[in-house]
């Protein structure tokens, strides 16, 4: 039995990580889709920083485009 609890707290933090990227994610993709940029900024960038994949990717489009942001070509492919 204890095994199987170790494994449980082992995981557990990796699961509510996921878990807190996601909703944040979801949350800054809704914005981004209805062209609320500011909010998809707020959500995305602290994602972006600490390694976030869809969230680099999602700056990295906010730059390319300037939405919400200004046009930079070098911080667009920054992320």
């Amino acid at each position: 039995m204890r095994i199987g609890l170790a494994a449980i707290i082992a995981v557990l933090p990796v699961v509510l990580l996921s878990v807190s990227w996601s909703a944040d994610f979801d949350k800054g993709q809704d914005a981004y889709s209805s062209g609320d940029y500011e909010t998809a900024i707020a959500e995305w960038q602290v994602l972006a920083d600490e390694g976030h994949a869809g969230a680099q990717f999602g700056m990295g489009l906010l730059y390319a485009n300037g939405f919400g942001v200004p046009l930079d070509d070098n911080l667009a492919l920054k992320w």
